[in-house]
């Protein structure tokens, strides 16, 4: 009896050219197949199996301008805060030196606002990026189940 092998790749990384799901496969004839025929059904339920199987969802976008909204958000809380917390010294003080207050405020929570913005930007960004790989991984697994029920269905041992 002949046996044949065969390496299945189905999901990548299309940026990153990683090659991801890939097994080993076994495939052994049961009904006398031909190594012209055992190649010819290795295609074709391989066809079959890629074209039955839906296609994981395309990687989303990047987040971007998590550190721009934050620090906007930052700057304008921090000019808030500076008006109502002054405090009886903000009241008396000349009106150039409470906008430069006002500034440094906004200044310092505008810092502070661009980098919780940044943090849940790369978090998003993380959290998509496991999301799409847990996608591939199944489609991968979907595709090989479908390629062995193939294979078996046209008298074949797949191991």
């Amino acid at each position: 009896m002949k046996r044949f092998s065969m390496l299945i790749v189905v999901a990548s990384l299309p940026l990153a050219a990683v090659v991801a799901g890939a097994q080993s496969v076994t495939v052994t004839p049961t009904q006398g197949q031909g190594a012209q025929q055992v190649e010819a059904d290795k295609a074709a339920c391989m066809s079959i199996a890629q074209q039955n199987v839906p296609q994981a969802p395309p990687p989303a976008a990047p987040q971007r301008g998590g550190a721009v909204r934050g620090a906007a958000k930052g700057a304008a809380a921090g000019a808030i805060h500076a008006e109502n917390s002054g405090g009886a010294a903000y009241d008396r003080a000349p009106s150039g030196a409470q906008e430069q207050y006002r500034q440094d405020q906004a200044k310092d929570a505008a810092k502070a606002g661009a980098a919780v913005g940044a943090a849940r930007q790369a978090r998003g960004n993380v959290q998509a990026g496991k999301q799409q790989q847990q996608a591939q991984a199944q489609q991968s697994q979907a595709v090989d189940q479908a390629f062995r029920s193939c294979m078996m269905g046209r008298g074949y041992n797949v191991q």
